[in-house]
C-alpha cells in the first residue's frame, strides 16, 4: 500500500507540474479572444488533473480495506484529506508561476519533464525511507517527500506529520507569494507572449 499511495501522489504532484507549462498555451485562442482571468485557466488544469487523483483513489481506498480489513480505518484519515488539500492548493499557485514562466521562455516546458524525473529518483515514492536516514537533510530538505507524507503517514502509519504540514504551509506561502509578486508584471503581457 505504500507503493500505491506514493505512485498516486505522485502522479498527481508530477502531472500537474508538467501540464503547468501549457496550462495557458492551451487556452491561448480564447485569451486571444476574451479577456477572462487567468486563474481560470489554472483551475481547469488543476481541476483535471485532481479528478484523475480522486478516480485513482476510489480504486485504491477498497483495495486498501479490502487487504487490511475495516479496523485500518482511521479518524486520522480526515488529516491525509487535509494534507490533499494542501496538496492541491500548492499545486494551483505552482500551476500559476510555472505557466506563466513557460509562456515567457518557451523552454521551460521541457525542462519541466527533466527536472520531474529527477525529482522522482531522490524521492521516496517506491521505496520507504531507511531508518538511518530518518533524520538525513536529502529528504528533510525535499519538500516532494513532505507532500507524500501528508497522505501516506495519516493513511499508513496512523500518525499526524506535523513537520510535513509546516513544509506544505511553508511550500504554500512561498508560491503565493511568487505569484503576488509576478502578478502584475504579467497579468498584461501573457497574452502578447502568446
Amino acid at each position: 500500500m505504500f507503493l500505491a499511495i506514493g505512485v498516486l501522489t505522485w502522479n498527481f504532484i508530477s502531472a500537474a507540474i508538467i501540464s503547468s507549462g501549457m496550462v495557458f498555451s492551451k487556452g491561448s485562442s480564447l485569451m486571444q479572444q476574451m479577456k477572462l482571468p487567468q486563474s481560470i485557466f489554472v483551475f481547469q488544469n488543476v481541476y483535471r488533473e485532481t479528478l484523475i487523483l480522486i478516480l485513482y483513489q476510489l480504486f485504491a481506498i477498497p483495495l486498501l480495506i479490502a487487504l487490511k480489513g475495516f479496523a485500518f480505518i482511521s479518524v486520522l484519515w480526515l488529516v491525509a484529506l487535509a494534507g490533499f488539500v494542501l496538496i492541491v492548493l500548492n499545486a494551483f499557485f505552482v500551476n500559476m508561476w510555472l505557466g506563466w514562466l513557460a509562456v515567457r521562455y518557451k523552454d521551460v516546458q521541457p525542462f519541466l519533464g527533466s527536472v520531474v524525473l529527477i525529482l522522482f529518483l531522490v524521492t521516496p515514492v517506491l521505496w520507504p525511507l531507511p531508518e538511518k536516514f530518518n533524520d538525513s537533510l536529502l529528504f528533510l530538505l525535499n519538500p516532494f517527500y513532505h507532500l507524500l507524507e501528508l497522505i501516506r503517514a495519516p493513511v499508513l502509519n496512523n500518525e499526524i506529520p506535523v513537520l510535513s504540514f509546516l513544509v506544505g504551509i511553508g511550500c504554500l506561502l512561498f508560491n503565493v507569494v511568487i505569484c503576488i509578486i509576478f502578478y502584475p508584471r504579467v497579468k498584461n503581457k501573457l497574452v502578447l507572449w502568446l
